[in-house]
Formats: C-alpha cells, sequence, structure tokens
C-alpha cells in the first residue's frame, strides 16, 4: 500500500513538500527557502500594471481591449443597471476581484515584471524565485536571499503590493 492511498490530499501535499524542502536543504546547506506573503494581493494590485504587461506584447492586445472595459474603468459593482437590479453602494478602483475567472491570470500579468526582474537577479547569483500567483518563494544562500526580499518589496511596491512580514516563513 502506498502512503498516498492512506493520506488526504492537502495533508499528502504538507508531507511531500516537507520532504522535498528538507531534501533540497540537505543537498543545498549553505541554501535558505524564504515564503513570502503579499498583503491583501489581488484587491490591492495596480490594474495599469496588468494592462502594461498585455500591452507589451502584441499577441496579447486583444486581451488588452477586453481587460481595459473590465479593469480601468471604476464602476459600481453588482448585478446591473435595469429598474429591478441593485448595484453595490462601493466603487472599486484598485485590484481585482478574487474569484473572478480573469483575476488569476490577470494577477499573474500584473506581477510578471516584478518576478522576472527578480528571477534575473538571482540567476545572476545562483539563486532562484518560484511564483505561483501571490504565493511566492525565494530560494539561495541566505547571504543573498534575504537582500533580495528587500529587492523584490521594492519592485511589489510599484504595483501596489506590500510583502507581510508578519506572515513569512524561513
Amino acid at each position: 500500500m502506498r502512503i498516498q492511498s492512506v493520506l488526504g490530499g492537502n495533508e499528502w501535499r504538507r508531507i511531500t513538500t516537507y520532504h522535498g524542502n528538507h531534501s533540497f536543504l540537505e543537498a543545498n546547506p549553505d541554501w535558505v527557502i524564504i515564503a513570502l506573503d503579499i498583503s491583501n494581493a489581488f484587491n490591492e494590485v495596480q490594474r495599469h500594471s496588468i494592462l502594461e504587461e498585455l500591452w507589451k506584447n502584441i499577441e496579447l492586445r486583444p486581451l488588452w481591449y477586453y481587460n481595459f472595459r473590465n479593469v480601468m474603468i471604476s464602476g459600481f459593482i453588482g448585478l446591473g443597471y435595469v429598474p429591478f437590479m441593485k448595484a453595490a453602494t462601493y466603487q472599486m478602483d484598485e485590484g481585482i476581484k478574487q474569484g473572478d475567472m480573469e483575476a488569476m491570470p490577470n494577477f499573474c500579468i500584473g506581477i510578471n515584471q516584478a518576478n522576472k526582474s527578480t528571477h534575473d537577479s538571482l540567476q545572476e547569483k545562483s539563486g532562484i524565485i518560484l511564483s505561483g500567483a501571490d504565493d511566492t518563494y525565494i530560494l539561495g544562500p541566505h547571504q543573498i536571499a534575504f537582500p533580495e526580499v528587500k529587492l523584490h518589496e521594492e519592485r511589489l511596491t510599484s504595483i501596489g503590493l506590500k510583502l507581510n512580514y508578519c506572515k513569512m516563513k524561513c
């Protein structure tokens, strides 16, 4: 019997992640793994960062036009504007609505440049950044990884995001 058939999905991922990290650090004893936490990520990302990334690639221009209508026009969030429908009493000026179909890819597009700059910087110094949406990890020798966290924070600040140091793990 395999252990996978006994454990549930989340517990299996936790155990395999732990053993993977443990094995990685055994093979690289002078490295650290820093798990970053972005405060209120989806709600705070600046919309222009999404549009700028889409505009850079000519093949993504149709997505730019689609997203411009959805993310740049600050409007009331609600069910519509016909007489029998009600709109919410608040406006959404920045960020993207977590749970919307476009939210995950748009967030990833929005933070792409910050992650790419950190990737390029770490690659020169033999470090690594791994990112899946707002789950980001910086790996490398401690003398490289910790200063790079501060540089990555500056890059995120330029698009309206902040690191939550209270939730970060090393």
